[in-house]
């Protein structure tokens, strides 16, 4: 018992010893030890002792290797972060450098340029061509729309039960009866898909009911089948009064221009160079029609036609006689003592009918066979046909044109809409000089890669152009540019020389990244392959005049001195890349191959971009980003050191555990052998007190 006593004795004189001047208690931390934790007075010592705080010194001391290893671990994961955060840098670089050479390629893509987008819009995706278009519209497709007439809000019209036709879709109605806007919601629920029904309050007690098909063209028109008793009763639909008109032409009238016609009532015969002239004043409407026949009569074998040449042995042919009254003029050498050229003949004309309207415009109708034709005059809707001229310049041939005629085509409708709105009827538009009709606006399937969204009609052809998008390759030069310039701006801070050597840990937030990789090669020969590549010259169509990429407006420092505490040069150290873009975009606008090959070029013709600034930067950051690339295998690296110090953090922690119940046992012992010994104290100081 005496040499255990005398053990812990030493031990808490060597404890109090150790740690007197212990910092790292806190005076409120102190005080609160005082009031909570036993405390012992050991025989022949004035100061108590305090065996928990003895236990917890005891413990830091062996907690200082912990804290150690703990602080390495998490450097390895601040320089871990860095490394994924450089590494985002890396991949975006190499995502902005991919875009200008795979499928992403700007300089592929294309654009729709219209002087009026309000009358025109041009849509184009990469498979367009770089070309112009005159487009003339002469009318856009419209859906059939039509109103009731004003109608009390109150009234209580009858029910209905009809069919509803948008060209070829049907859609039943039952109408129980109501007001009008109880028929309204009937007709709005019964297809909005197809039908746009709207209600408009014209004024305080009446109100409109406006039907609007959803899908333009000619065939797609509204109409109506059933019992129509609340379409009539309400205004929407009228008896039909459309008549058809069917007008003959007729030749009785006419003005020889030129040539020999052979002209009858109802048909006119052209020989060769010859023009006649029809004054006509005809109002043209919706689904008037144009029919005439045609025919056409070549002439015989040229033999059978007489001219002047020299014969077969190169003599001069005599004139033949001419009988002039009772006189006979016999034929002589001839006078001139040339050969007659031969008369010029004309065979490829076919524009032999034209129509002159009163607005200037003109329809010609071309022909290369026989038969009877049927020409739609839509287009000129609501115009007037001021003549018609008949034309044949051949040579070769007669035409003959009978049985000319205008005349409509109506369907037979019973009841028609009292108050139109819009007619269905299709866009009709001229693609240089091309008549074209679609069913819609938006059409997609005349110039391959391209769509013409039409919004209004034109008097004359309007100039559209699809050319490069100049601004997306721009905005991706730029782009490439901020990402490469970021990436180096970092490059050079981790790599810039740095003599601090203070822990990640204790680093401020804007010194962390400084030098730290200063004595890497790795990142200092990327940085170097990086900084290379711009300044290097590359091959292009334009020889010489086009090979780096300071003569297209992007530099790192304009040639000339300049300032070495000037921000120019400041950029120029960390190699930024700086553009002129006044410069670049009239480079670009004039030698767009050009500038796409600096950054990406095909040498070897095998369709793969091979060469370039782009296609060089995004080879050379393989052996940074990637699968086994150097960054990879320094997180992988660090990683495994993590889990090392956090493997002796654990096991460490463990037997630091194990330490301090071992002290607690033994102080423990050395807690009760105090108590035991201030107890016999007491007794004998009691003892000697009873005794004196």
């Amino acid at each position: 018992m005496k040499k255990e006593t005398l053990f812990f004795i030493f031990i808490m004189i060597f404890s109090v010893n150790l740690f007197s001047q212990s910092k790292y208690i806190s005076e409120k931390e102190e005080e609160k030890k005082k009031n909570t934790k036993p405390f012992f007075s050991l025989p022949g010592v004035k100061e108590k002792i305090d065996t928990e705080d003895i236990i917890q010194k005891l413990l830091y001391v062996k907690q200082i290797p912990i804290e150690q290893k703990k602080l390495e671990a998490e450097d390895y994961k601040i320089e871990n972060s860095i490394i994924k955060d450089f590494s985002g840098y890396l991949r975006n670089l190499d995502e902005k450098s991919r875009k200008l050479f795979d499928y992403q390629s700007p300089f592929r893509e294309m654009e729709g340029v219209s002087p009026n987008p309000d009358l025109i819009e041009v849509f184009a995706t990469r498979k367009a061509k770089k070309q112009d278009y005159n487009i003339k519209i002469n009318q856009i497709a419209r859906p059939d729309s039509f109103a009731s007439d004003s109608i009390p809000r109150n009234k209580v019209l009858p029910p209905s039960e009809f069919t509803v036709y948008l060209g070829k879709e049907k859609i039943p109605v039952i109408f129980k009866g109501g007001t009008i806007y109880q028929l309204y919601e009937t007709l709005k629920e019964a297809n909005p898909g197809l039908l746009d029904v709207r209600i408009i309050n014209d004024t305080p007690t009446t109100a409109i009911l406006v039907i609007t098909g959803k899908k333009t063209g000619k065939e797609n028109k509204i109409y109506f089948d059933g019992k129509l008793d609340v379409l009539l009763e309400i205004g929407m639909l009228t008896k039909s009064q459309e008549k058809k008109f069917d007008k003959p032409i007729y030749f009785d009238n006419v003005n020889v221009l030129s040539g020999s016609p052979v002209i009858t009532k109802t048909a006119v015969s052209l020989p060769e160079n010859t023009l006649i002239e029809k004054p006509l004043k005809e109002n043209i409407n919706e689904n008037y029609f144009l029919s005439l026949d045609f025919d056409i009569n070549y002439f015989g074998a040229e033999g059978e036609r007489k001219s002047y040449f020299t014969n077969e042995n190169g003599e001069l042919v005599l004139m033949e006689p001419v009988q002039i009254s009772n006189v006979v003029v016999s034929g002589g050498s001839l006078i001139l003592d040339i050969e007659e050229k031969p008369k010029e003949v004309i065979s490829n004309f076919i524009d032999y009918i034209v129509l002159h309207f009163t607005n200037g415009e003109k329809f010609t109708l071309q022909f290369q066979t026989n038969g009877n034709f049927k020409f739609s005059l839509e287009k000129f809707n609501k115009n007037q046909i001021e003549k018609i001229t008949i034309e044949n310049k051949n040579t070769d041939r007669e035409i003959k044109v009978a049985n000319v005629r205008i005349f409509s085509e109506l369907e037979e409708r019973k009841f028609t809409p009292k108050n139109p709105i819009t007619k269905a009827c299709d866009a009709i538009f001229e693609l240089d000089g091309v008549e074209i009709k679609r069913d819609k606006n938006n059409i997609d399937d005349v110039i391959d890669g391209v769509t013409l969204n039409l919004k209004g009609e034109t008097t004359s052809p309007i100039k559209v152009s699809v050319d490069y998008n100049y601004k997306k390759i721009e905005e991706a030069i730029l782009d490439w540019i901020d990402a490469y310039n970021k990436t180096m701006e970092y490059l050079y801070i981790l790599t810039e020389p740095n003599l601090d050597k203070t822990p990640l840990h204790e680093r401020k937030p804007e010194d962390l990244k400084k030098g730290i990789y200063q004595a890497e090669n790795s990142f200092i020969s990327l940085k170097n392959k990086l900084r290379q590549i711009p300044g290097n010259s590359y091959k292009t169509d334009y020889g010489r005049e086009l090979t780096v990429l300071e003569q297209i407006g992007i530099y790192t420092k304009r040639t000339g001195t300049f300032s070495a505490q000037s921000d120019e040069w400041t950029s120029a150290k960390m190699g930024l890349l700086q553009i002129d873009l006044e410069k670049f975009r009239g480079v670009l606008k004039t030698r767009l191959n050009g500038v796409e090959q600096i950054f990406a070029n095909d040498l070897d013709g095998d369709l793969f971009k091979d060469s370039g600034v782009a296609v060089n930067i995004s080879q050379s950051l393989k052996t940074a980003i990637g699968k086994g690339s150097f960054i990879e295998m320094k997180i992988a690296n660090n990683e495994r050191k993590i889990r090392e110090k956090e493997k002796d953090v654990e096991e460490m922690n463990k037997k630091l555990a194990e330490y301090e119940i071992e002290l607690r046992k033994k102080y423990g012992k050395l807690n009760q052998a105090l108590m035991e010994s201030e107890a016999k104290q007491k007794w004998l100081n009691n003892q000697f007190k009873n005794n004196d």
